[in-house]
């Protein structure tokens, strides 16, 4: 009879259960793609690991997010009636890393909309710079987290 671990490819792991090694792997895997170290060299000499460590494990380990990949929220805005306006409020939430989920946006009244966006996040930091970017678009009458 086949046991289920031999069947099984990929596991969850606590962090505090790996050697050493895989975290500094993971470690130097961040640094790159966030463009903090600009080769493997650079990368190798800082976190103290041997590039034939390195190169067998790159591919073998990464992060875990949730299958969902963050948290959902909920925001109303108003907006200009104005082209553009609604496209720049799209755009912050593309550089933010979002997913827009839904939305859901009323017909003007004095030259107003109203839209209601359902979107996902990674976490509360993301949603506080979006928050921020949002501020400074011309156009954005109101902006209101109503859940999440």
């Amino acid at each position: 009879m086949e046991k289920i671990c031999d069947r099984v490819s990929h596991y969850i792991v606590s962090e505090s259960a790996l050697p050493k090694v895989l975290k500094d792997v993971a470690r130097l895997n961040s640094l790159l793609e966030r463009g903090e170290v600009k080769t493997v060299a650079q990368g190798l000499e800082l976190v103290g690991i041997s590039r034939s460590a390195y190169y067998k494990y790159k591919d073998k380990i990464a992060p875990f997010h949730e299958i969902r990949g963050g948290s959902s929220f909920t925001l109303y805005v108003e907006l200009k009636d104005e082209p553009g306006v609604l496209s720049q409020l799209l755009e912050v939430f593309a550089r933010c890393g979002m997913n827009i989920l839904t939305i859901s946006q009323n017909i003007p009244i004095n030259s107003v909309a109203g839209i209601t966006i359902t979107a996902r996040a990674m976490g509360a930091a993301d949603i506080a710079d979006f928050t921020k970017r949002a501020q400074s678009i011309e156009g954005l009458k109101k902006l209101e987290i109503l859940a999440g």
